[in-house]
C-alpha cells in the first residue's frame, strides 16, 4: 500500500472488502484480517468497516441459511457445531454466530422418524 495515495488506498480497501462480502457473507473479523494481511493500515481498516455499515447479524443469518442446506439430515447438535465453525471461519463474532445458529435451528423443520 506504500507509494499509493491515501484516496487510492481507501478505494482499494473498500473495493476489496465489498468483494469479500459479495463472495459470501462474512463478518468484520475476516475483513479486518484480510485487509491487514494486504498491508492496509489498521485505522483505514476501521474506516472501511464503518463505511460499509455491516449488519453482522443479518449477514450471519444469511451465511447460516446458505450453509444449512448442506447439513440436511444432520442432528441439530452436529449442525450447530458445524454452523458455528463455519461462521467463525467467515469472521463472525461468537455471540453473533450463536444467535444466528439458534435462530436458524428454531426455524428448521424437524424431520420425522
Amino acid at each position: 500500500m506504500r507509494g499509493r495515495g491515501l484516496l487510492d488506498d481507501r478505494r482499494y480497501a473498500l473495493a476489496f472488502a465489498r468483494e469479500l462480502i459479495n463472495k459470501g457473507p462474512c463478518g468484520a473479523r475476516l475483513i479486518r484480517r484480510k485487509l491487514g494481511g494486504r498491508g492496509v493500515a489498521p485505522e483505514m481498516v476501521e474506516e472501511v468497516l464503518a463505511g460499509l455499515e455491516l449488519d453482522e447479524a443479518e449477514l450471519a443469518e444469511e451465511a447460516v441459511r446458505l450453509k444449512l442446506a448442506s447439513l440436511a439430515g444432520e442432528e441439530d447438535e452436529t449442525a450447530a457445531r458445524r454452523l458455528l465453525a463455519h461462521l467463525e471461519r467467515r469472521g463472525f463474532a461468537g455471540e453473533t454466530a450463536r444467535n444466528a445458529v439458534i435462530h436458524a435451528l428454531k426455524r428448521r423443520p424437524k424431520e420425522s422418524g
